[in-house]
């Protein structure tokens, strides 16, 4: 019976591997054949702290605060660790299962027993079964679950990769804006300041005679026009110090008390080294949201085999052990399925 079940088990084994999910093939882009920039070779890869390139401790600073502060990474870094144990437990499908259930009871003889001429002692009743089962994937049930699981996985990680450089790029636009107001205000407070000198010459000349008075007006329209500037670039300042601090995580408290700091004026920042552009298509396939997409239609692909397998019967085999002892081991009486046997199903 044994050499019977185990010949079935390696045949059915033989069988195994067969998968009813479609081939997915990858699309080749279509681009010209003599592309005029300069290409990325295969290995080459942008740095990941790109931001440090800069040269700027501030803008380092900021990047790291918004990353370890921002809710939507932390949601994104959640799901991959949520997709990850769910491969696992997927992953485990594939493996025979042992379920182990046991109990211990200690119990004394009732009063018939005890009044009784041979009265009773108490004695241990322990009992301990286990079900040992296995499915055969003949149709590629299990592994395109896996496969689905891994590619929601990679997914996963390519969403929070995706969040990653979002978070990372505004913070940095955001920055580089801040710089930027600054320098604009600083030039706007001394342009204010000289038409202010100019108007104070002018004047003087003019009750000098030395001028008419419509040069005296125009220099006045000059330091109106450059007073008027100085408010609608210091509210921009400030909006965008809000908006880069919502990006860092703080607090409405922290947003009107705190400032950003800004290490050196824009013109002393450290310009990276120019990066070759490379084929779009190239450029395309790093996105990581278009990692994320491609390992989406993995995912589904392979759930259209798991699909299709439920339509198909499903082998398992089940062994059963079951043990009894009443202050000693011995076999459980009228087990349906003696020690160390297999039934199918």
């Amino acid at each position: 019976m044994i050499v019977k079940v185990l010949l079935a088990t390696v045949i059915a084994l033989s069988l195994g591997g067969c998968s009813l999910a479609p081939t997915v093939e990858k699309p080749e882009p279509s681009v010209p054949e003599n592309w005029s920039s300069a290409r990325l070779s295969a290995d080459e890869k942008l740095p990941l702290d790109w931001w440090r390139g800069f040269g700027d401790p501030a803008l380092v600073t900021l990047v790291e605060e918004a990353l370890g502060a921002n809710s939507d990474l932390q949601l994104a870094a959640a799901r991959v660790a949520e997709a990850r144990a769910l491969l696992t437990g997927q992953q485990a499908e594939q493996y025979p299962l042992l379920e182990v259930e046991g109990s211990a009871v200690r119990q004394g003889p009732s009063e018939e027993v005890v009044n009784s001429a041979g009265g009773g002692q108490p004695f241990n009743d322990i009992q301990v079964g286990g079900v040992l089962s296995y499915e055969l994937d003949l149709w590629g049930r299990l592994a395109n679950a896996s496969e689905a699981a891994r590619a929601r996985l990679l997914a996963s990680a390519a969403n929070r990769e995706a969040v990653r450089l979002a978070v990372i790029g505004e913070v940095a636009n955001g920055y580089f804006n801040l710089r930027a107001l600054d320098r604009q205000i600083d030039i706007a407070e001394r342009t204010v300041s000289s038409r202010r000198e100019s108007v104070a010459l002018q004047r003087a000349r003019s009750e000098g005679g030395e001028v008419n008075e419509l040069i005296l007006r125009q220099a006045e329209a000059e330091l109106a026009a450059a007073e008027s500037e100085l408010p609608r670039l210091r509210q921009q300042h400030t909006l965008q110090r809000n908006a880069l601090a919502v990006l860092l995580g703080r607090d409405p408290q922290q947003i009107v008390r705190s400032d950003i700091s800004v290490a050196d004026t824009i013109d002393e920042m450290n310009v990276p080294a120019r990066i070759p552009a490379g084929r779009p298509a190239d450029l395309m396939v790093r996105r990581p949201d278009i990692a994320a997409a491609e390992q989406e239609l993995i995912a589904t692909n392979a759930e259209i085999g798991v699909a299709r397998a439920a339509f198909l019967p499903r082998i398992s085999f089940e062994g059963l052990l079951g043990l009894r002892s009443a202050s000693r081991w011995r076999l459980v009486p009228g087990a349906p399925h003696p020690l160390g046997s297999w039934a199918a199903r």
